[in-house]
């Protein structure tokens, strides 16, 4: 692996972001430049020390793979949403079986959420938000619309209960609409 040919392969790529429609990208066009650039990012690892271009480029790499994934379950948040919706509110046994249901789901857009480079209120009216990373480059993100919902009925029920099982203090006031851009 010769590093100069990696250097000039990251600002290849990099390049190719900028040149995108009006420096703006959605899914489809991340996720093509994500899988067009799997192994120069893996390949970067060799150079985990070094700043410059293959930081950058690892960086923003990273960064689009986050925000497409949390892109791709929103979906999946609304099924959850709707699910929940069709629960009586007193119906404990239904409300628990749905938290046991989208336990992992709902641990993996926590994550996904808490790893972000920018806040769910970050994204403009026209569902655009800059890349942390590349602040030339906009991902067209106004497709999330379920994830803050599924977060605010999750994340509020599934930790109280936690904190009840295990007989913890409750030392957080509410997560409440947290995860809602509307509500923060």
């Amino acid at each position: 692996m010769n590093f100069s040919i990696t250097q000039q392969q990251c600002e290849d790529a990099l390049n190719q972001l900028s040149n995108a429609n009006n420096n703006t990208i959605n899914v489809e066009l991340a996720s093509d430049w994500l899988a067009m650039h799997q192994s120069l990012k893996e390949d970067t690892s060799y150079y985990l020390l070094h700043g410059g271009i293959i930081k950058k480029f690892r960086a923003v790499y990273t960064e689009i793979d986050g925000i497409t994934k949390l892109i791709t379950k929103d979906n999946e948040a609304g099924v959850g949403v709707l699910a929940f919706n069709l629960i009586s509110s007193d119906d404990n046994e239904a409300i628990l079986n749905w938290l046991v249901k989208h336990e992992e789901f709902g641990h993996d857009l926590e994550f996904l959420v808490c790893d972000l480079t920018f806040d769910l209120n970050d994204i403009t009216p026209g569902g655009l938000v800059t890349l942390k990373n590349f602040a030339e480059i906009y991902y067209q993100i106004d497709n999330i619309k379920h994830i803050p919902a599924f977060l605010n009925i999750f994340s509020e029920r599934y930790w109280s209960r936690v904190r009840e099982i295990s007989g913890s203090p409750d030392n957080e006031s509410s997560i409440g609409d947290y995860f809602d851009p509307e509500k923060g």
